[in-house]
């Protein structure tokens, strides 16, 4: 296996320039995309649980709207930064709709919870990055 050292890398136009560092701590360490209402646990990609992922294995339900992401890959520490977006489908304005760290995280998994009008709700799409300076 070879290794490629670089302090930046430059596009053909001279025009977009990165260092490694920027690379390395903007880039998302996880991401996923699941329906919060499949009805197997865990959620995976193989059944249709999870849409897509990157550093997911999968996601436990442990009941109306309350998931947990289990990383393929722990973090070194968990102070990572979680953003998360959820689309209830078509009735988007049927009431507000919400995601919240539920439980904790820690390195190898993320509690989430997802409400609608203020009770727990099974949201039907939803999206979850995670960014870490490690």
């Amino acid at each position: 296996m070879s290794t490629l050292k670089v302090t930046t890398i430059q596009d053909t136009a001279n025009a977009n320039v990165s260092t490694t560092e920027e690379i390395h701590i903007g880039r998302a360490k996880a991401w996923v995309n699941f329906n919060g209402g499949a009805v197997t646990s865990p959620f995976t990609i193989a059944n249709g649980g999870i849409r897509d992922e990157f550093n997911v294995s999968s996601i436990t339900d442990n009941g109306t709207g309350d998931h947990t992401l289990n990383f393929t890959t722990a973090f070194s520490d968990a102070n990572y930064c979680v953003i998360m977006g959820l689309n209830q489908g078509a009735s988007p304005n049927i009431g507000i709709t919400g995601g919240e760290l539920f439980a904790g995280r820690s390195t190898t998994a993320l509690n989430l919870r997802m409400t609608q009008y203020a009770s727990n709700a099974d949201i039907v799409s939803v999206s979850v990055a995670i960014f870490s300076s490690t």
